[in-house]
């Protein structure tokens, strides 16, 4: 369960990220897409 949200709509301690962090999330996501994108034919 998530338990901090800030008020800018960050959530968890957005202190302990880092670019390549992001990265390496953002890539995730991309990859995660990309195969349902696939997988529905589109």
């Amino acid at each position: 369960m998530i338990r901090e949200t800030r008020p800018s709509g960050a959530i968890g301690r957005p202190s302990l990220g880092t670019v390549e962090k992001g990265k390496a999330a953002l890539d995730s996501l991309s990859r995660s897409f990309d195969e349902h994108r696939r997988a529905l034919g589109i």
